[in-house]
């Protein structure tokens, strides 16, 4: 047993140092989301009826939606993980976490619906 536990331990740590290095920074968080954005528009947002095709145009050039994000966008780091957050107002929405290198985003359509609210209250948008 204690030689189960003394492996396990071991385990446990290359895991965690293993995190430590490849957790993402910032800027993944953010290209992440903008990239899940564009490719949400792409994929038949709700052209015409909320967005008008001026405004698709505007939205899918990305420095514009990444600039937009990186001023919304607040990553908590954790050492082992970081958790991107989306804020508005008093208000934060988890929206991603990443970890080993990678960014998961939790709700496309959540992550989507926020970033419409943004830059419907910047006036990028109608």
């Amino acid at each position: 047993m204690l030689k189960f536990l003394r492996y396990f331990l071991l385990f446990l740590l290359v895991v965690v140092a293993l995190c430590v290095q490849t957790r993402p920074d910032r800027e993944q968080h953010v290209s992440e989301i903008s990239e899940m954005v564009v490719e949400s528009l792409e994929q038949g947002a709700p052209v015409g009826e909320l967005l008008p095709e001026s405004a698709v145009a505007i939205i899918k050039d990305e420095k514009v939606l990444y600039n937009l994000l990186d001023k919304t966008i607040v990553v908590k780091d954790y050492y082992v993980l970081t958790f991107g957050k989306f804020v508005a107002g008093d208000e934060e929405y988890p929206l991603s976490v990443g970890a080993f290198g990678k960014v998961f985003l939790l709700s496309a359509d959540g992550i989507a619906e926020r970033s419409y609210y943004k830059l419907r209250e910047k006036k990028i948008i109608d």
